[in-house]
């Protein structure tokens, strides 16, 4: 991707936030408009002025995603132990730490309001919250009918007596 325009996005939980695939490199990207740039949910930065806009640039530096978008292969090894170690030690050597493959230089702190498009309407909560009603009840009435009354009380005083007994 290049010379695109990319703003008020939600990158939320991927275990890789942007991804080279094929090779090469994002040039002429620009991950804001106006001052705005996107969420990250695994941003870390700061909002000392609290605008929304945080003060840190958001910088992709995982050394794994790195490598992962020169050696395709090791996707394998994705969520396993060996990512975190790889990046630990690319925090812990700084000569280690790769060159950022992006940087959004107005990262936002929380996740913007998106409307909705063509197409995309909101559940409505009545006819959810019906169907679930209706399942507990169903649910109350089948452990009625399994386990009625009298057999409850039958094992509690049973269970009374083998307490009692020495």
């Amino acid at each position: 991707m290049r010379n695109t325009q990319l703003w008020d996005n939600i990158f939320w939980e991927n275990t890789e936030q942007v991804a080279i695939q094929g090779g090469g490199e994002l040039k002429g990207n620009l991950w804001q408009k106006d001052g705005r740039g996107n969420y990250w949910s695994d941003y870390t930065g700061f909002d000392a002025n609290e605008d929304g806009i945080g003060d840190l640039a958001y910088k992709s530096t995982s050394l794994f995603e790195n490598l992962m978008d020169r050696y395709p292969g090791l996707r394998l090894f994705n969520l396993s132990p060996a990512t975190d170690a790889i990046d630990l030690a690319a925090r812990a050597f700084p000569i280690t730490q790769p060159r950022p493959k992006m940087s959004d230089a107005n990262p936002l702190m929380n996740p913007p309001v998106i409307p909705p498009g063509p197409g995309m309407t909101r559940s409505p909560r009545a006819p959810a919250l019906a169907v679930a009603l209706g399942l507990l009840a169903l649910a109350a009435a089948i452990l009625t009918i399994a386990y009625p009354q009298p057999q409850i009380r039958r094992r509690l005083t049973m269970f009374r007596h083998k307490q009692a007994t020495p």
